[in-house]
């Protein structure tokens, strides 16, 4: 009896209520909850806008301080200066660190200023990693923009070996089994891969132009390369020359035409050399290579 006098009247509620009560009152029910949940997804993205914007500003504070690259990098061992001069020596350079001039390693076979005015800008420098050096301390980026630019040319190939088994090298085919510094018939490649005969030459391009000319310097070592990877071809190999820009805003690499570099480079290209573009970046306190790059021939 008690569940009788409990549902009869909520079951002949709808019958004695007028018809255009419940037109209106269903619409208006219907419309709160919808307005509720919009209300809710607005509440929800506002947060994460404030989040956004909280990360951006504390970052671009650290960064105008000074501290953000060091922070970036998650590394101990790293750490900043302001870059004095280049000495005669090519490999060598003046760092003021904590307000003593000291003499650093520079990682490159070419004079830096070919490619970037560092005098007195921030750099940042790691130990040196040979031991009973005469220097304590080596270049190794300076910051730019939101992210670095690598001063090693040297990191290239580290980096490519260390994302061969990515997907952004695919078009190599077959990459089970891969050597680095591989010796063939007395050419040494970068790295290469047994599984397809494929042999790769990697060389890093330093630029702070959006547009990067490649070659920047006269090398007569790269020529002679050339020339021993065309002979390889012919023999049967399989070859991939790769460019990569240590600055990751570099949106095309422009060979230029007027170097023999890029005779030798055509002869090989019409033999089935493959010819890419990388830009490295160093991402959360990773070494990677971040996108493929167009090359204007």
């Amino acid at each position: 009896m008690l569940v009788f006098y409990i549902t009869f009247p909520l079951g002949i509620l709808p019958i004695l209520t007028p018809r255009r009560f419940w037109i209106r009152l269903v619409p208006k029910v219907y419309w709160a909850r919808e307005i509720c949940l919009c209300v809710r997804k607005a509440i929800q993205f506002t947060c994460k806008v404030c989040l956004f914007l909280s990360t951006s500003l504390t970052s671009s504070f650290r960064h105008y301080k000074g501290r953000s690259y060091m922070q970036a990098v998650s590394n101990s061992e790293f750490i900043t200066g302001i870059f004095k001069q280049e000495l005669k020596n090519r490999f060598l350079c003046e760092v003021n660190i904590s307000g003593e001039d000291t003499v650093c390693y520079v990682p490159s076979s070419c004079h830096l200023g070919n490619f970037l005015k560092l005098s007195g800008k921030q750099v940042i420098l790691v130990p040196t990693q040979t031991p009973g050096s005469r220097t304590k301390y080596a270049l190794y980026a300076i910051p730019y923009k939101r992210s670095f630019i690598l001063l090693n040319p040297s990191i290239a190939n580290k980096a490519i070996a260390e994302s061969i088994h990515r997907r952004t090298f695919s078009f190599l085919g077959k990459r089970r089994t891969v050597y680095t510094e591989h010796s063939i018939d007395g050419y040494k490649s970068d790295i290469f891969i047994a599984d397809t005969n494929t042999i790769m030459e990697i060389k890093a391009i330093i630029s702070t132009e959006e547009n990067a000319v490649f070659p920047t310097v006269y090398s007569e070592r790269s020529i002679v390369q050339l020339k021993k990877i065309k002979t390889l071809l012919e023999s049967g190999f399989q070859a991939c020359f790769c460019i990569v820009s240590l600055n990751p805003y570099v949106a095309v690499i422009e060979l230029d035409r007027t170097t023999a570099f890029y005779e030798e480079l055509v002869e090989c290209i019409n033999l089935g050399l493959l010819l890419k573009g990388f830009s490295c970046r160093f991402k959360q306190g990773k070494l990677v290579i971040d996108r493929a790059i167009k090359i204007k021939k």
